[in-house]
């Protein structure tokens, strides 16, 4: 009997230990998949630092318009998930800034906005990760027009006391992609099902 209750207590006392573990884990799981990591490869120095400032500035503002809730912590929301955005300027050593990226996970999705010559070094160094890379794709009439709306104009101008340009069309068309392509899916972990749908709106993309 006492062996037996003896087991029992053992049994119990395992229990205390792995359940909180598990519990753990899983909400540490669940928040995980409520989130995703976007990095920006844009000029932020010399002579193009404006346009890079530009583009994120027209990226962040699509991060801003839905899904915001009180005390968050991330740097907005595309697709319904909490956003983190980082920056790399693209007159660093990209190859080796994005390998550090690709060893470290640091990345769900990787967008640019940069010269043909980086273009190519950043699409080669990322062809075998397992990282979704968004080419910036083209902007459709409609969507050029908007640098000439009310709307657009009117809340960019709002938001960063300044003018929007083309290159803040970018951004802004870059993070709308985004939000797209993980609604559509719902996580931004399926690497294969955002390149399609990255692919599918490169071209004739309305806002």
């Amino acid at each position: 009997m006492a062996g037996i209750m003896s087991n029992i207590k053992w049994k119990k006392s395992l229990a205390s230990v792995i359940l909180p573990i598990a519990l753990s884990f899983f909400t540490l799981s669940g928040a995980l998949a409520h989130s995703f990591n976007v990095t920006l490869i844009i000029p932020l120095s010399g002579p193009d630092e404006a346009q890079g400032e530009q583009f994120l500035d027209g990226f962040m503002l699509a991060t801003r318009e839905r899904d915001g809730h009180p005390n968050e912590e991330s740097d907005g929301h595309l697709g319904g998930l909490d956003v983190y955005v980082t920056t790399i300027d693209d007159s660093e050593d990209i190859g080796a800034q994005i390998e550090v990226i690709n060893a470290g996970s640091q990345a769900n999705i990787v967008g640019y906005f940069t010269s043909e010559i980086n273009s190519a070094t950043i699409q080669n160094t990322l062809d075998q990760s397992n990282i979704a890379l968004l080419v910036p794709g083209e902007i459709s009439d409609e969507n050029g027009e908007l640098l000439g709306s009310d709307s657009f104009f009117t809340i960019f101008n709002e938001d960063y006391n300044a003018d929007p340009t083309a290159a803040a069309i970018r951004g802004y068309n870059t993070a709308r992609r985004i939000d797209q392509a993980i609604r559509a899916q719902g996580a931004a972990s399926n690497v294969s099902d955002l390149m399609e749908n990255f692919n599918q709106s490169a071209t004739n993309f309305n806002w």
